[in-house]
């Protein structure tokens, strides 16, 4: 069992580790934090969609002073070895390869995968891949689908359909654009989770 500490509002934003500096292209877009001990062990952390890492950097900066390392793919989708495709497939890829470049790290720490939404999903597909080297899962607002859920997604799939069933049909119509800073934190400051 592990517990990840409460991230507040007002937990610090600033972190001195390498998840807030712009990722390389060379490691495919991946940071892990230079600060924190790590004594609790590894946390490998997949974003949610339209959510890069360093979105998270409070978060990362509280995990890493509860003595956990953090590391995570700054931008799911952007490196063509790994395109978005059906079931995300390719990104688990990704995810897995990552991975798999991080285990040595660990040296004998334990291992979670940690994921909001889509990452969520990503992490557990992973932790499939190499369940003998991890040491939990936590999925953030990533409800798994079973059973009939998960065919009823398979069938919106097929049938086309699956913007109109899903959030899917949010995220289409997401603003992503405004005409300067202010209309963006009047447009943000109006939203209830932002308050």
């Amino acid at each position: 069992m592990f517990d990840l500490p409460d991230v507040h509002a007002d937990a610090p934003a600033e972190t001195t580790g390498a998840v807030d500096a712009p990722c390389t292209p060379g490691d495919g877009g991946a940071c892990c934090t230079g600060g924190g001990t790590g004594t609790q062990g590894l946390i490998v952390f997949s974003h949610a969609n339209s959510f890069p890492a360093g979105t998270y950097r409070r978060h990362f900066a509280a995990w890493r002073a509860a003595g956990y390392e953090v590391c995570a793919i700054e931008k799911y989708g952007h490196d063509p070895r790994y395109p978005v495709t059906d079931s995300w497939t390719e990104l688990e890829r990704q995810l897995v390869d990552f991975l798999d470049k991080q285990l040595p790290r660990a040296a004998g720490r334990p291992v979670y995968l940690v994921g909001h939404s889509m990452g969520g999903y990503l992490s557990l597909m992973a932790a499939l891949r190499r369940r003998e080297a991890i040491g939990g899962v936590v999925l953030l607002d990533a409800p798994p689908l079973s059973g009939w859920k998960a065919w009823g997604v398979r069938l919106a799939k097929t049938l086309n359909v699956v913007g109109r069933v899903t959030p899917a049909r949010v995220s289409a119509t997401r603003r992503t654009h405004w005409p300067d800073t202010r209309g963006a934190i009047e447009h943000f400051s109006a939203k209830p989770k932002f308050q």
